[in-house]
């Protein structure tokens, strides 16, 4: 199993490889520093692809299970379907491995699934929208007016 945290360099597995994560989190990455996506998970076959070519140095997988089995990781992005969200969360979280989840963390038929068990999760939901074009610009159009005032 490789190991985590090398020379201080978080070690981190991506769920989900569409076109948020390789259009917004990637380059958001490499700006941050210090973070190496060391693995990435996709169910589908081109998008395996594309993460294979964009991350050479990166395992590749078809389930998170075989990651989170095969890799010692610092963290796991979850920016996969909401549908698979809680599923996920809650096999990184039996690993131990702190974890950032695109918002929802679960469905509402899935809420009652929601028990940690006495475990000491970490997590972070969060909703990037604000820093998409289309977002920023309704906002600006807001401040100018243009839209009416917010209720």
């Amino acid at each position: 199993m490789p190991a985590a945290s090398t020379a201080g360099e978080l070690q981190l597995g991506v769920v989900g490889f569409g076109r948020l994560v390789r259009d917004y989190y990637l380059p958001a990455l490499r700006m941050l520093g210090g973070v190496r996506v060391v693995a990435v998970v996709d169910p589908l076959l081109e998008s395996r692809r594309s993460a294979a070519k964009r991350l050479p140095r990166a395992r590749v997988y078809a389930d998170h299970h075989l990651m989170l089995d095969a890799m010692r990781l610092d963290g796991v992005l979850v920016a996969s379907p909401p549908s698979t969200h809680l599923e996920i969360w809650t096999a990184a979280t039996g690993h131990g491995i702190p974890t950032f989840v695109e918002k929802p963390l679960a469905l509402s038929s899935q809420l009652s699934r929601l028990e940690t068990q006495g475990q000491d999760p970490r997590i972070m939901v969060d909703y990037n929208r604000r820093f998409w074009p289309t977002y920023n610009r309704a906002c600006d159009l807001l401040r100018q007016g243009v839209l009416g005032m917010p209720v």
